[in-house]
């Protein structure tokens, strides 16, 4: 079979796996919900400002965007 997003020869009982796991599907941003290539999305998450951060010290949870604002006025 023939993956439809890569054009790359897949064997048949291969395929479900491949599409599930190739780096050029879409997957979506878990801060911004902005769609992108799954190759693209851990880059695009370490930066989103939109990102949930959870404090490893006080389990603070706040977007990237308010973290320093906001959580080093509680430490």
């Amino acid at each position: 079979m023939m993956c439809s997003v890569v054009f790359q020869t897949v064997p048949y009982e291969a395929l479900a796996k491949h599409e599930k796991d190739c780096d050029y599907q879409f997957d979506e941003c878990s801060g911004c919900q902005l769609k992108l290539l799954r190759k693209d999305r851990k880059g695009h998450e370490t930066s989103c400002p939109s990102v949930t951060l959870t404090c490893d010290s006080c389990q603070f949870v706040c977007t990237r965007s308010e973290f320093d604002e906001i959580h080093t006025d509680l430490h």
